[in-house]
């Protein structure tokens, strides 16, 4: 019987284990893949500026925003409604006298103060509800609870006000009132520049105090009868109201004089040391804390799951709300005159450009770009490989397909060269795939045009560059130098030898890249241009220690290879041993310091990368002219010599800078 057992249960247990390999190979589909994470809401870094609109005077710290319009006072007496649709204001209120305050929302209203303590409340269409002269400067935020107004005044009275404007009560406290009252638990509470927080009844009498060691300003968070807020003395409170004393406090590294934010257990907030805290709302722990890169009065913008920060610089600083990482920053040129605010897909923020005295409401959106590069210059040689890649920005786990379309020369004589595709439709290299590379052998000779189309689940974008394939025996190579003396490899070897600095040799690439950007843009000989750019400085560190022969050593070298007079002048003339005649001869003589102006501009940017300079970026340092003083502006600026405008000019080096940012290590 036991034999019997045996052998009756062996093929049982080889049945259940095939049963089970078989369940788990059909379902390995589902047990084993991986789950795609979602698309990223909220805003993503980097960004750029896709339009602004100009003001005479800007708004005052902060803007609101009810659905599609945007809400803010001005220096010059207006309060104003923007549509962000129209691109427009949709109206404007006009105050007597200037505006002290910024504008202070209520249930179904506006708040805005004057310097004459005049009080208006405005309805959301613009309408003015009513207005009443305070008597005493107003120096607080103002806040509605019910049918009540609370404001306070230089001389510290807290003023409470009915929903006419009429006065009811004042409270009189010790010191000025700079904070923004607040009601909970049915009381009014607010702080004062005597240190003290106050905690009164609706009719005006006084509950009781709690005493910190400085000014108590900015604005207060209540939760469950829990009062959070900063003071002048660097601590952070949670105080509870009910039992009137302090939950947990902690000190932080400067005076805290700003908006605490809630999101989620965490508590949010700005000190004067130029800080920002996350902490956790229990306990006060510090969970973690960034560096901003300078004071601010500005209320936090949340985004999902990422806080934008503004301050009294050029610099919009985004970091993740649960870790504190850095997700990105933005240049925007000017200081920063409001509060980010995330109304996707934009950020908003306004700036004043001091230069021509406006402020300007700036809208950024998402960064989506993409650039091709090669690992080697053009031209190569049949049967070279060459790889392309594809860089982007602002994709999200991006599909790349690869393009080719071929085009060879044809001579008319009533139109000396003309580029003809060879095929009508561009052809698929590469499928696509994941991939952002693409190796290529070229087969024949031709002018081509590589492309690559991307895309994910939202975006989608294109990048090209054209590629020259040549023979590769030495007849050919030889016949394509002309009377250039030399192509393109040889020189940059010539530069390699002569040039052991790799900086200098990093510049004499920017030059040619521009050269050769700008002998396009003219239809000019674009290898000539490219040739004189790239041997310019070939001698430099011979005549390094007697710069009045820099370039005279140079004809030597490049007489030597039999190089075109002409371009042996443009780069004498850069150096200004001959005077300037040609185009050549003045575009190289501008490039030179333009681009030493554009990657010291690079050097200083947040971002430190070439791709992330903006032409405004560039503008703003040409015209400080204490920044990078060895850039001669009126050497930059003899381009008018071949009627081109200053700041095309720029552009153009820019661009022809930036593609080629990996060689230039920016």
């Amino acid at each position: 019987m036991k034999q019997f057992f045996t052998i009756y249960r062996l093929p049982f247990t080889i049945y259940h284990v095939f049963i089970l390999l078989l369940i788990l190979s059909l379902s390995s589909c589902s047990l084993f893949k991986v789950k795609t994470p979602p698309y990223p809401d909220g805003i993503t870094f980097p960004i750029e500026k896709i339009w602004e609109n100009s003001f005479e005077s800007g708004p005052i710290e902060v803007i609101h925003r009810e659905k599609n319009n945007l809400y803010f006072s001005t220096r010059d007496g207006k309060v104003i409604c923007f549509n962000i649709e129209a691109k427009k204001a949709a109206w404007v209120f006009q105050v007597k006298g200037k505006i002290e305050s910024p504008l202070y929302r209520g249930q179904d209203n506006f708040y805005v103060y004057n310097e004459n303590g005049l009080l208006y409340c405005l309805s959301l269409q613009g309408k003015l509800i009513w207005k009443t002269k305070i008597g005493d400067k107003i120096t607080s935020g103002i806040y509605e609870s019910g049918s009540r107004v609370y404001i306070g005044t230089e001389k510290g009275k807290l003023i409470a006000l009915n929903g006419k404007g009429e006065k009811l009560w004042f409270f009189k406290s010790g010191g000025e009132i700079k904070s923004i009252p607040i009601v909970a638990a049915s009381k009014v509470i607010f702080g004062c520049d005597d240190g003290k927080v106050y905690f009164i009844n609706t009719d005006g009498i006084l509950i009781s105090t709690f005493e910190t060691e400085g000014k108590v300003r900015g604005s207060f968070l209540v939760d469950n009868n829990l009062l959070y807020f900063g003071s002048y003395d660097h601590y952070f409170y949670c105080f509870d109201i009910k039992k009137h004393k302090v939950k947990w406090r902690i000190k932080t590294g400067g005076i805290i004089n700003s908006f605490p934010v809630f999101w989620g257990k965490r508590i949010y907030f700005l000190s004067y040391n130029n800080v920002l805290y996350c902490l956790n709302k229990k306990n006060g722990t510090i969970i973690w804390w960034a560096p901003v890169p300078a004071r601010s009065f500005f209320r936090l913008e949340f985004a999902d799951d990422k806080i934008v920060v503004s301050s009294m610089s050029d610099n919009l600083m985004c970091f993740d709300a649960k870790t504190g990482e850095h997700k990105g920053s933005y240049n925007a040129l000017w200081e920063a005159d409001s509060n980010p605010l995330w109304v996707d897909p934009n950020l908003i923020i306004s700036v004043y450009d001091e230069n021509e005295e406006t402020a300007k409401l700036l809208f950024m959106q998402k960064e989506v770009k993409v650039s091709l590069s090669a690992s080697k210059t053009s031209p190569q040689n049949v049967n070279e490989e060459i790889v392309f890649t594809a860089d982007v920005t602002g994709f999200y786990l991006p599909q790349y397909e690869f393009y080719s379309l071929r085009f060879i020369k044809i001579n008319f004589s009533f139109f000396p060269l003309l580029m003809v595709p060879v095929n009508l439709e561009r052809e698929i290299v590469q499928a696509k795939s994941e991939e952002n590379t693409w190796i290529w052998y070229p087969e024949g000779e031709g002018i081509y045009r590589i492309e690559v189309l991307v895309e994910d689940e939202k975006e989608k974008s294109e990048a090209e560059m054209y590629f020259k394939i040549t023979k590769s025996d030495e007849e050919d190579v030889n016949k394509n130098k002309g009377d250039l003396g030399m192509n393109r490899n040889e020189a940059f070897e010539l530069v390699k030898k002569y040039l052991k600095n790799k900086n200098l040799v990093k510049h004499s690439l920017s030059v040619e890249a521009c050269m050769r950007a700008l002998a396009e843009k003219l239809g000019e000989d674009v290898e000539k241009w490219g040739l004189a750019g790239i041997l310019h400085d070939i001698d430099y560190e011979i005549t390094e220690k007697d710069p009045e022969k820099h370039t005279v050593e140079a004809v030597k070298i490049l007489e030597e290879f039999k190089v075109g007079s002409d371009i042996i002048y443009a780069i004498q003339a850069h150096a200004g041993i001959v005077p300037c005649k040609s185009k050549m001869d003045w575009a190289i003589f501008s490039i030179d310091p333009l681009t030493g102006l554009i990657i010291a501009a690079t050097l200083m940017h947040p971002n430190k990368k070439l791709e992330d300079v903006e032409l405004g970026f560039i503008q703003r340092r040409y015209k400080e002219k204490s920044f990078a003083r060895g850039a001669k502006r009126e050497d930059i600026e003899q381009i008018a010599n071949i009627e081109m405008e200053l700041d095309e000019f720029i552009s153009i080096c820019l661009k022809a800078m930036q593609g080629i940012s990996k060689e230039l290590g920016l």
